[in-house]
């Protein structure tokens, strides 16, 4: 299934949701290209005014899913949590409101950067970057630590490609100071 973002006015239990074969991650850490999330476990819940993202990774039966949040304590919140710049809205967004902040694609991959013309539902999340940074896309991790870069050529022989030392791909002009690998070599 294809990823979403949510932010809930309250506290809410996954363990029963968790069990449908829905995954929800947690942020983890924004860096200067990437966005990482980590897995919740079965025993954390969701809490009020955090944003996260889920998908399902079950096999669907319908074109549609719906997921039903149980509250705990009946406690409602207004405020939102803002994580490094990761929140979101309890009410639509669109327009100026939107345009320049990142929302998640339905892939899960990445965080594209919202235009005027995008608009973002209730109850769902964005990342806003600090001024200076100012890119189209960044990427999405989920779960995955980087522990090595094994070879830096193509699989379709394309030739070498070039690699920060958190393992995510960069371009020539795209660098920024500091070690690469290129060419499996530092």
């Amino acid at each position: 299934g294809g990823f979403e973002s949510i932010v809930l006015p309250f506290d809410a239990e996954i363990k029963a949701i968790k069990e449908a074969g829905f995954v929800f991650e947690k942020l983890e850490t924004i860096t200067e290209t990437s966005i990482r999330f980590v897995e919740l476990e079965e025993d954390e819940i969701l809490k009020a005014g955090v944003a996260y993202i889920f998908r399902y990774a079950g096999t669907p039966s319908d074109d549609r899913m719906e997921v039903t949040f149980t509250g705990r304590q009946n406690k409602i919140t207004d405020a939102l949590v803002n994580n490094d710049g990761w929140t979101g809205t309890f009410s639509a967004m669109d327009g100026s409101q939107i345009a320049g902040k990142y929302i998640l694609n339905i892939k899960g991959d990445m965080m594209q950067k919202a235009g005027s013309g995008a608009s973002l539902s209730p109850y769902h999340a964005y990342l806003e970057l600090p001024s200076g940074m100012n890119m189209s896309r960044m990427k999405v991790i989920h779960n995955a630590l980087v522990t090595g870069i094994g070879n830096t050529t193509g699989s379709n022989g394309e030739g070498e490609r070039m690699y920060n030392l958190s393992g995510l791909e960069v371009k020539e002009k795209q660098y920024i100071k500091g070690y690469l690998v290129k060419d499996e070599s530092i």
